[in-house]
């Protein structure tokens, strides 16, 4: 089977967050397998075009990258979908809270200041998790990004 995914992400904080995920989110499709394909024909073309193509613009700039990274589940257009594990929502949170501060939308920074300061999330297994167990990441992320 050929499938594929993409990962959008932000080119100033990019490598400077490369150990913290890179200040990208992964961009999957529900309908993203084919057969391996014999030759390059009309059906291969058509779905790198309707799979990758449309992939590379799910991300409009750099605000809807930081609403997407504050989101505490996947975010769905069509069959394509950021993949947002509950597991890493806190660092995420503190990467939108780094990206949103660059952008200077103040109005987002408060938003994602009032998600950090949540009550905790339930994970996938039935556990609990606090997003200000993220703090000690956020620290070191805002030291890599120099924010």
């Amino acid at each position: 089977m050929l499938a594929w995914h993409l990962n959008v992400g932000d080119a100033k904080f990019g490598s400077a967050l490369e150990k913290y995920g890179r200040m990208s989110v992964p961009v999957r499709s529900a309908t993203n397998e084919m057969s391996w394909p014999q030759a390059v024909d009309d059906s291969l073309e058509e779905f790198l075009r309707e799979g990758l193509g449309r992939a590379a613009h799910f991300v409009a700039d750099r605000t809807d990258l930081c609403e997407l990274l504050s989101s505490s589940e996947d975010v769905h257009q069509g069959n394509l979908y950021a993949w947002l594990p509950v597991a890493n929502y806190p660092a995420r949170l503190v990467q939108s809270l780094v990206l949103a501060r660059d952008t200077g939308s103040s109005a987002l920074e408060s938003r994602i200041r009032g998600q950090l300061a949540q009550e905790p999330i339930r994970l996938s297994n039935g556990r609990f998790m606090d997003v200000m167990v993220g703090q000690g990441v956020g620290e070191s992320i805002f030291k890599s990004a120099r924010v």
